[in-house]
This record gives structure tokens, sequence and C-alpha cells, in this order.
């Protein structure tokens, strides 16, 4: 085992222990919210040990001794993604409460337009980086989609889109099975403006203050974009749309 893979292996056992115990002592007056946050935060543990050994450079081969800043930043979104998480199992808390789940993925939305650009500025671009942030996209939009339809924000078929990129993986996992053709997805801009947009609504959606008349209202439009965004690639990979309209 190289000096790289310990060195690795060794932050994240911290990253783990200091999780931990901070969602524990967090969660002691609630043990129902350790459930959701316990099961996220193990979620995002095991991306990063999963992925440890991706964590070099794009076009390099030597693997990173170190995490990087660009990557604890990414860390701190799936802690702030578990502590979200843990009301799920709780009834809408009142009071000052009400707004610490919609700050807890509010900031792990900005920090979201961070971690990004932090790894282009100190030239810490990894895959680790790309995958950790890929799938704490979407496992954020599916906790918050959840959570917002259980405090009435907006409506049931609104779960579909915190579902929809883990339908899509399967679909294309479903189609290699049989041997169908999957074609490569194309790089699009619009994909990505559009999760960060998905992302700023459903923050905005789960404070206390917004009503709950206008999110219902809206959702449609958001909701829309989204699921004809994966309609659209879904015609892509299958290899039904070969050229953009």
């Amino acid at each position: 085992m190289s000096s790289a893979v310990i060195a690795l292996r060794r932050q994240w056992r911290a990253v783990a222990l200091v999780g931990c115990v901070g969602l524990v002592v967090f969660g002691l007056s609630q043990p129902r919210w350790l459930v959701g946050s316990a099961v996220v935060w193990s979620y995002c543990l095991w991306l990063l040990f999963r992925g440890l050994d991706d964590n070099r450079r794009e076009g390099d081969s030597i693997l990173l001794a170190s995490l990087g800043w660009p990557t604890w930043v990414t860390v701190a979104r799936g802690g702030l993604l578990a502590v979200t998480a843990g009301f799920l199992f709780l009834p809408m808390p009142l009071g000052a409460g009400g707004f610490v789940p919609a700050a807890a993925y509010s900031v792990a939305s900005l920090l979201d337009h961070v971690d990004g650009r932090l790894a282009r500025a100190l030239g810490r671009t990894t895959r680790l980086g790309e995958k950790l942030d890929m799938e704490l996209d979407a496992v954020g939009i599916l906790i918050v989609s959840a959570l917002a339809i259980q405090y009435g924000k907006i409506p049931a078929w609104y779960l579909a889109i915190g579902l929809a990129r883990y339908a899509f993986v399967l679909g294309i996992a479903w189609r290699r099975h049989r041997g169908a053709p999957v074609v490569t997805l194309d790089p699009l801009p619009l994909r990505r403006v559009l999760a960060g947009v998905q992302m700023g609504f459903l923050s905005v959606a789960l404070w206390p203050p917004v009503p709950s008349e206008l999110t219902l209202f809206v959702a449609p439009v958001f909701g829309g974009a989204t699921l004809a965004m994966f309609a659209r690639d879904w015609w892509r990979v299958s290899g039904r749309l070969v050229h953009d309209a």
C-alpha cells in the first residue's frame, strides 16, 4: 500500500470520526433525527472511500496524498445534507427550528458553487471531486424534494425530480445488460444550469416564510424543465436523438 493511499485513508477516518461525533452531538435531543442523518452521512462516507483512488489531477496518473480544500468543501456539503436529511423523520419543526433544514440545504447549495471554482483556481480538479460533487447534487435534490413534499411546499409528483437521475442511471445499466446501444451524453451547459436552478428553487421553497401557495404554483415550471431535460438526455443516450435541433 502506497504512502498516498495510507494518507488518504487516514484523512477519510478523520472525516468519518468528526462527522459522526458532530451528528451525534447535534441530534442528542432528537434520536429520530439521527436515523436520516446517519444514512446520508454513511452514504457520503462510502462515496468518498470508494473514490479515493480517483484523487488525481485531470490527465495525471499520480495519486494525490491530500484530499485538498475543494474536496473538503464538498465533504462539508455532505455533512450539511446529512443534517437536512435528519428532518425527514420528524414533524415539521416550529419556530426557529423550522429554519434549520432550509439553512443547511441553502448553505450546501451555495457551497456547490464554491468547490468547483476553488478546484480550478488551485489546480486541484480531480475525478474524485467531480464524482462526489455530482452524487451529492443528486442525493441533495432527492432529500429536499421529499422534505418539501412533507412540508406541503411542493406537489407529491415532484419526487420524480429527486428520483430522475437514479432512474436514468438504472436505465443505462439495463440497456447495457441487454446489449442495447448506449450513446455518450453530449456536454450541454444548460444541463448544469438547470441543476443549479432546481437546487435554488428547492432551497427557497424550504424557508418557512415562503408561502406554500407560491411554491406549489411555480413548481411545475421548475419541475417540468428538469424532467424535459432528462427526457431529452434519455433520447440521446438511447440513440433516438442523433442531432440537436
